[in-house]
């Protein structure tokens, strides 16, 4: 009988991995052709066996971390009792790629030991035919896991640094920020800074859905499309949205600060992080959150305005606000009138009497509220109405008793992984700062009148029917009205106008 010499065949199936993080050293390409040569000169050296690749498991933006070898998309399947026999060695560029876990890899040489299936590495001396090779195959491989350790611990180390630092390491930015070209300071957006500055100043008398549609209109990019413009790249142009308004204006980018896991990010003295210039003050800050809390608990300014006296008019015989009617009479539209909002209640069924006072032409009640705003104060100088931050230190205050009380528990729990020199240090700092706060001046928050160098009338005539609307919010301006006897008598409360006459006059505004 003759001889059989025909080679042995060693069927092999190739395994790659690349992690999105920190694998950078070698690219897969790279990884194929090593795998390739490696094959390719056992192939030349030897008479006896023949090597041949039959399959790749290529796993992409895989931490082997994080996944054992049978979670992974490409490796996993080829690791199942069927397709054990497709193949019969592992061959990767170094252990690491196929494992980063010292007890992953032990149940992955059992698993090939129990299906007579073999392992290798082009890079690393692995020979699982000897307990010795299989030791050292082991040793490599808590070295390995050593390796990931060390990595995460650095990466884990560096993220937090640069959080109490102050540094930008990567992530979103907010509206109304930009990365400075070629760095990676964060600075202000020019361009931006005077859109947000339109929005703050819309909020008072316009809704988040009227102001979104406005912007949208406007062309004004979003968030995410204004960066992607800044890099040069093609927009998607996505529109403003109510909820996305909210966020950017709810964001502490605002105000330089950032949060991690739901907290705000805070250096080693306790306080707040500043990472970039602030855009606003933290007091104006404040006073958007507390408007914007108004609106969540469904008091905001509805988006749809066709009133020139909405949240202006009032009954004036029960004091209620002044609802908009509309009707049609045989097809035909009526004209539009004010009612007192007990009607709307009652035909709502959300209240059981209406009051005496009866219905007058929106028309009729528009003409009484512009006649006497330009017959009384048309001719005088406009001045604008503008709110201006206090100098109010009452919440940075609070942050920094907070610290010295977190800090006193901190110590006091065992927490505190410091020395008492840190310590002392730290509660001096703090303490100090608390000092300083105590003895700046304090100033509300509230508004002043900034002239414009126009009259009254010219620029109520340059407004829009919301414009108009929104300028008598503004101002605190009230019109009440009662039907007494078929009579409509009227009273106007002008508010701060008459405060700006007498600004004007060089009185006192109070």
């Amino acid at each position: 009988m003759a001889r059989n010499t025909s080679p042995k065949v060693v069927r092999i199936l190739g395994v790659i991995r690349q992690s999105q993080t920190h694998d950078d050293t070698i690219s897969p390409a790279s990884q194929r052709a090593i795998l390739e040569s490696w094959v390719e000169s056992r192939n030349l050296s030897s008479t006896d066996t023949r090597y041949v690749i039959v399959g790749w498991a290529e796993d992409l933006g895989v931490s082997a971390g994080k996944t054992t070898p049978w979670e992974r998309p490409q490796l996993g399947p080829w690791l199942t009792d069927e397709k054990a026999d497709e193949w019969d060695m592992l061959l990767s560029w170094k252990l690491d790629r196929v494992c980063r876990s010292a007890l992953d890899f032990a149940m992955l040489v059992k698993w090939l030991e129990e299906r007579g299936n073999t392992f290798a590495c082009t890079n690393d001396p692995i020979d699982l035919d000897s307990p010795v090779g299989r030791a050292v195959a082991q040793i490599m491989a808590i070295l390995a896991e050593l390796e990931l350790n060390t990595i995460k611990g650095r990466n884990l180390d560096n993220h937090r640094y640069m959080r109490q630092s102050g540094h930008w390491g990567g992530g979103r930015i907010g509206f109304g920020h930009m990365r400075k070209p070629g760095t990676k300071q964060i600075i202000k957006d020019p361009e931006m800074f005077e859109v947000l500055k339109d929005v703050i100043a819309a909020l008072e008398s316009q809704s988040l859905g009227s102001i979104a549609t406005s912007l949208t209109n406007r062309g004004i990019p979003s968030s995410l499309d204004r960066q992607r413009q800044l890099r040069g790249e093609e927009i998607k142009g996505e529109a403003w949205s109510a909820s996305t308004l909210s966020r950017v204006l709810r964001s502490r980018h605002l105000i330089g600060q950032r949060e991690y896991k739901g907290q705000v990010i805070k250096g080693e003295d306790g306080m707040p992080t500043i990472f970039y210039e602030p855009l606003i003050s933290l007091s104006e800050w404040q006073r958007i959150q507390e408007l914007l809390d108004v609106r969540s608990r469904g008091k905001g300014v509805p988006q749809k305005n066709t009133m020139l006296l909405r949240k202006v008019g009032q009954c004036g015989v029960c004091g209620k606000p002044l609802h908009q009617q509309s009707a049609k009479r045989n097809g035909v539209p009526e004209p539009l009138r004010y009612r007192c909002a007990s009607m709307t209640e009652m035909y709502s069924g959300k209240g059981k009497q209406r009051c005496a006072n009866g219905t007058v032409l929106a028309e009729t009640l528009d003409t009484y509220m512009e006649k006497g705003l330009l017959e009384w104060h048309g001719d005088k100088p406009w001045m604008e109405k503008v709110f201006v931050p206090g100098e109010d230190h009452s919440e940075e205050l609070k942050q920094v008793e907070d610290a010295i009380k977190m800090t006193r528990r901190e110590k006091d729990a065992g927490l505190y992984d410091g020395d008492d020199e840190g310590y002392l240090a730290r509660l001096k700092n703090l303490s100090d700062r608390r000092t300083a706060l105590l003895a700046k001046p304090s100033r509300p928050s509230g508004y002043e009148f900034r002239p414009t160098g126009k009259t009254v009338a010219e620029h109520w005539v340059s407004l829009t029917q919301e414009q108009r609307n929104s300028l008598l919010i503004k101002m605190g301006v009230r019109i009440s009205y009662r039907v007494e006897n078929r009579k409509l008598a009227v009273d106007i409360d002008w508010g701060d106008i008459e405060r700006i006459e007498r600004l004007a006059q060089g009185m006192t505004a109070d």
